[in-house]
């Protein structure tokens, strides 16, 4: 119900027509009442039960209007009734009534921020402009309020999306947002809540509180059954608002939890992506509270960057154990491999020895057979010891291959090409003899010494001469040469060695040297697959190089090039 003033005509005269509402208490607005209408401006008065709609406030200009001694009772009673469907209060004019002083204290009683303070009845003639005023300031509060609200907003927004990308370390990107959010809104606590995995209980993970550090409940894990309006909640992935305990069921949980809180209003926000529901932020008040559509908005859009901080943190953990899983993984294959290359190379050694002597004894007699005439056993001992010195080649190349990366440096020595390749050359011609292979040879007996390592020298060579005859078809034809030649100005010992096999695939160049590799085509020849890599670490040890290319006709040839 509302009480109009009419304005008188010679008011409205060479003026334009003022119109406001004024809400209060009869006692309160009597006198603002009839000073408005005799200045010309129409005046609607209305009792603060009135105020239940948000369209009240869409026309007329609204001025609240108290007297001091109401600010206990009307004042307090009409305030929570605003809250409910306006988020900014309406300016507001305080009458003084005579011979009331006016007071820090009494200023500080009023509970808005924009106000006016009238003395009844002598300020009467200047209460018009006074009401100007004040609802041209509420005016352009009204108009800047949004953009500051939004401005706030986004910049909590910002703060947090900051913080997620500075650090990946979850509590600390949670405790800053929790943290925020609780002094930018005032709140009593913040608080989010994870969702456990078997989905029948919850865990706080973070919890802020005004002034009470040592009431954090992190960690403390509650079961979702205990919680009606939180199981709701992760059951629709709506917000869950409560504006005023005292509206709640005394005997409810939620009305218990909030007073164990010691708040009045609470807002629960739904944090979810992708479908998933990681959670819930959840913030309360020591006061009753309106909660605008906007921004409820506002706190589902910090509940998606929560999402996101959360979801990257997930994934940034979930990588973080994937890589020290495969390092784990890494290192230890790394020592099964260490292993493995010790006990490799302790067998071959202690192979060595013993092997040796053996072939002393087979050629000791071999030779003697052969002084005593006994021609069929000497051949006897010749297969065996070609079988003897076959062995001993394939243990001396697993000790090239198995050769520790801290091994010292080789012992060189000046050598001649043709006294180097001597035994290698015997070798292959025992195995060409089995294979009905050719092997033809250009090796002058007069080349200048070369500083090589002969034994490991001699390794590299046999394998290449061996790979040869293997590769070649019975017929076939294995030619050796050796020459000391010029290349970039420096002398180098080049040894080609040229086959009629098969040759090898092309796109396969870069990986002749891989221990154990067997090109296709070459199961039915007899080796190890170990022969380039032992040429390849003779060449290191020599700083040469090995070069590789098929023949233009059948078969394919191998170079090593060795500093002079």
């Amino acid at each position: 119900m509302h009480r109009t003033r009419n304005v008188p005509a010679d008011a409205k005269r060479g003026r334009a027509l003022r119109r406001v509402k004024i809400v209060g208490e009869p006692e309160a607005t009597s006198w603002v009442a009839r000073t408005l209408s005799a200045s010309g401006v129409l005046v609607e008065c209305h009792d603060e039960h009135d105020v239940i709609d948000p369209r009240f406030f869409n026309y007329w200009p609204l001025v609240w209007v108290a007297r001091p001694d109401a600010f206990g009772r009307g004042f307090a009673r009409l305030r929570p009734a605003l809250l409910d469907v306006a988020p900014q209060t309406p300016p507001c004019l305080v009458v003084v009534p005579p011979g009331v002083e006016i007071t820090d204290e009494l200023v500080r009683r009023i509970p808005v921020k924009l106000f006016e303070l009238v003395r009844e009845r002598d300020e009467g003639p200047l209460l018009a402009m006074r009401l100007e005023r004040l609802l041209l300031l509420g005016h352009e509060n009204a108009i800047m309020e949004p953009l500051r609200s939004e401005a706030k907003r986004n910049d909590i927004l910002a703060s947090i999306a900051h913080a997620s990308r500075d650090s990946l370390d979850l509590e600390e990107v949670l405790g800053a947002a929790t943290s925020l959010l609780g002094k930018r809104f005032t709140a009593n606590s913040v608080e989010i809540w994870f969702l456990n995995e078997d989905a029948t209980s919850c865990t706080v993970f973070m919890d802020s509180r005004e002034g009470d550090e040592s009431s954090s409940l992190v960690g403390y894990e509650r079961p979702l059954p205990d919680s009606e309006p939180f199981r709701a909640l992760v059951a629709s992935r709506e917000p869950y608002v409560v504006a005023n305990r005292s509206e709640l069921d005394p005997s409810s949980l939620a009305f218990s939890a909030l007073e164990e809180l010691g708040a009045m209003s609470l807002v629960g926000i739904p944090i979810h992506r992708e479908g998933e529901l990681m959670g819930v932020l959840g913030m309360s008040w020591a006061e009753p509270r309106a909660f605008p559509p906007d921004e409820i908005v506002f706190f589902g859009r910090v509940a998606d960057q929560l999402a996101i901080a959360i979801r990257a943190a997930r994934l940034y953990g979930n990588l973080q154990e994937q890589l020290e899983a495969l390092a784990l993984e890494q290192r230890r294959r790394e020592l099964a491999d260490r292993d493995r290359s010790r006990l490799t190379a302790m067998l071959v050694h202690d192979m060595k020895n013993p092997l040796s002597a053996l072939t002393a004894a087979l050629e000791l007699t071999r030779d003697k057979e052969r002084r005593s005439g006994d021609e069929r056993l000497a051949k006897m001992l010749d297969g065996s010891l070609a079988s003897a010195r076959g062995l001993q080649g394939l243990i001396e190349d697993a000790l090239l291959v198995y050769r520790a990366a801290d091994a010292p440096e080789t012992e060189k020595r000046p050598t001649t090409p043709a006294e180097a390749l001597s035994l290698p050359l015997e070798e292959a011609r025992w195995l060409a003899v089995a294979r009905r292979v050719t092997v033809e040879t250009d090796v002058p007996k007069d080349l200048p010494k070369v500083s090589l390592d002969p034994a490991m020298f001699r390794r590299a060579a046999a394998n290449l001469f061996g790979n040869a005859v293997k590769f070649s078809p019975p017929g076939g034809v294995v030619h050796v040469k050796a020459e000391i030649v010029l290349d970039d100005g420096r002398p180098f010992l080049r040894v080609s060695v040229t086959d009629s096999g098969p040759g090898f695939p092309a796109a396969e160049k870069s990986r002749i040297a891989t221990p154990y590799l067997r090109f296709q085509g070459s199961e039915t020849v007899p080796g190890t697959g170990l022969g380039l890599t032992v040429v390849q670490k003779v060449l290191q040890a020599h700083r040469g190089r090995l070069d590789v290319a098929n023949n233009d006709g059948p078969g394919a040839t191998f170079t090593l090039w060795i500093p002079a």
